[in-house]
């Protein structure tokens, strides 16, 4: 697998990424970036916000959830 060096040097993670900002960055990185496959860490963090909307919602704290 080849790193694209280029797209790493201009899209670090953010420190102390919040999760959106997370999933954003797996998903620039997969477009752009075969130095891994990151689809298992991408689908965590899916899951993750999902579990974390179906809570919220729950405590009807979201009265939206697309």
């Amino acid at each position: 697998m080849k790193i694209n060096k280029s797209w790493h040097l201009k899209n670090k993670m953010p420190k102390n990424a919040t999760l959106r900002e997370k999933i954003k960055w797996h998903e620039g990185h997969a477009k752009n970036c075969n130095c891994r496959d990151s689809s298992a860490r991408l689908k965590k963090l899916r899951i993750k916000r999902k579990k974390i909307f179906r809570e919220l919602k729950a405590r009807k704290v979201l009265n939206l959830i697309a």
